[in-house]
């Protein structure tokens, strides 16, 4: 998956040729002939929305005339959003925003939910979330070994607080912490905000959530390592395990854009070419980080790539950890 990372600004580029060969200067200039709509499966003022209204309002310039809408239909853990999309016409115009680490694990985990491999496809990757371990900030602990060498030799399991059994981080903790056989207890919250909350009120020990949900907590809460291969740019001082020396499961979750499954080339490569523009402006950068959110672009052959991958690679993680869960 690093590999992809570092190649995605040369395939970005080889598709603005691709874009111009499929697209041809007729789509160019008609496309989009209407408002895009950006369906995303949660509710407004949580990070995949607030990706959905940055790219949003980057891609404005690039519309022709046009503009790009966030419509957020909630329900069944992104579901139905995902359905709305599926059931569209397949003429680019309306597209799925969602936090695809998470979709891959709903379906390993209970084997419902669109496939995002298979009844999509794809048109960029324009962010990304990682988890990390997060302790209160008077912790003697600095760094993730300290940290585990701790929990190993506690006499009793150590209660954690994650955001729901089934989501990344619950699964990226789980596969960490069964690893290394650290005797701990879950206990799951509703959303970030909740296992936040819970851990500042002392009712767990640690906590496990995206790194955005650092920000504005620093005076509070630290972090003794990011469940990642590399940095996270809005955390830049937040050590990765792998740079500890803690080799570790590497489960993160790419926000994607997805088309319904029937689109022609010819317009998905259109869509495309009109996000990746919008994922490289001043202003998605901007607004991205004031909602500190991480920039990651991947084309739609490299998103494709990447969901294929993941889900070969973390189903035996996530059925592991789905057995450990009862």
């Amino acid at each position: 998956m690093k590999d992809i990372t570092r190649r995605s600004v040369l395939v970005g580029t080889g598709s603005v040729a691709a874009a111009t060969l499929l697209v041809g200067p007729s789509r160019a200039q008609t496309f989009p002939s209407k408002p895009i709509e950006i369906v995303v499966g949660q509710p407004p003022g949580g990070g995949t929305d607030l990706y959905g209204r940055a790219i949003a309002l980057a891609m404005a310039p690039f519309l022709n005339g046009q503009s790009a809408v966030v419509l957020n239909r909630p329900g069944g853990n992104a579901v139905l959003g995902m359905e709305v999309v599926m059931s569209s016409a397949p003429d680019g115009h309306t597209l799925s925003l969602t936090s695809a680490g998470t979709a891959v694990i709903k379906k390993i985990w209970d084997g419902n939910g669109p496939d995002l491999a298979t009844d999509f496809r794809p048109v960029a990757t324009i962010g990304r979330y990682s988890s990390c371990i997060v302790l209160p900030k008077d912790s003697p602990y600095t760094n993730g070994k300290e940290w585990m060498d701790a929990v190993k030799a506690s006499s009793s399991p150590i209660l954690w607080a994650h955001t729901g059994r089934g989501s990344i981080h619950h699964i990226a903790a789980q596969a960490l912490l069964s690893k290394y056989e650290l005797p701990t207890r879950d206990v799951p919250y509703q959303g970030s905000g909740e296992a936040r909350t819970a851990l500042l009120n002392g009712e767990v020990e640690f906590a496990v959530f995206g790194t955005q949900n650092l920000t504005g907590f620093e005076d509070q809460l630290k972090t003794v390592g990011v469940i990642a291969d590399e940095r996270d740019p809005m955390l830049p001082d937040g050590q990765t395990f792998a740079e500890q020396g803690i080799d570790t499961p590497l489960l993160f979750t790419p926000i994607m854009l997805h088309a319904p499954k029937d689109t022609d080339d010819a317009t998905l490569a259109a869509v495309e070419e009109i996000v990746r523009q919008a994922a490289e402006t001043e202003l998605y950068a901007e607004t991205t980080k004031k909602a500190g959110l991480t920039v990651w672009y991947l084309s739609s052959a490299d998103t494709q790539a990447w969901t294929e991958n993941a889900q070969k690679d973390w189903t035996p993680i996530i059925e592991e950890v789905k057995a450990a869960s009862g």
